[in-house]
């Protein structure tokens, strides 16, 4: 890892985040199985972590655009260029999606198209954070982008996927579900 990414052992702590969650769910899951009253307790967790999801998405959506408000101003020429790419792929992605899984059925093909246009890119902001360091440690100056980039791509989608929940229910509720 030393020749690919020259940086002190406390920047790989930025994955983290990613890695911590994913053995931990392993674990979890490996420990419930072994007995009823452990698959109990582990379904009232998940319950809980599942309803808490929202809400700590939302904290950490606040929290990063806070942080990143002084880039994103700074870039008042780049950021709607990057949102306008953002939804043209989201348009291009989901009409493709929705056309090529004609074959499913309907849910299945409203999973397909929400998969289609979300990218998530708060899952990879470690990865982009670990990133932006080594370009830092280069010298690179566009290093500061990286993460307005993140958050104006992380809003931008969770701005579609609004747009989208809103759309798929009201073709729900008109019954006009072929028109689609």
């Amino acid at each position: 890892m030393g020749e690919i990414f020259p940086l002190p052992a406390e920047s790989y702590l930025s994955l983290a985040p990613l890695i911590v969650p994913l053995v931990a769910a392993y674990l979890a899951q490996r420990w419930s199985t072994r007995s009823p009253q452990r698959h109990q307790t582990y379904e009232r967790v998940r319950t809980m972590s599942d309803t808490a999801m929202i809400p700590l998405m939302c904290l950490l959506l606040a929290l990063m655009c806070s942080a990143y408000t002084p880039a994103v101003l700074n870039e008042t020429q780049l950021i709607p260029r990057l949102a306008g790419l953002y939804l043209t792929y989201a348009i291009l992605a989901g009409g493709a999606a929705w056309f090529l899984s004609k074959v499913m059925s309907r849910p299945e093909r409203i999973s397909v198209t929400f998969s289609a246009v979300t990218r998530n890119a708060l899952i990879i902001y470690p990865v982009v954070a670990l990133c932006a360091q080594r370009l830092a440690h280069n010298g690179n100056p566009e290093v500061s982008l990286m993460g307005a980039t993140v958050l104006t791509q992380t809003l931008t989608e969770l701005l579609i996927m609004v747009a989208m929940t809103a759309i798929f229910r009201v073709r729900t509720k008109t019954g006009s579900v072929q028109d689609l």
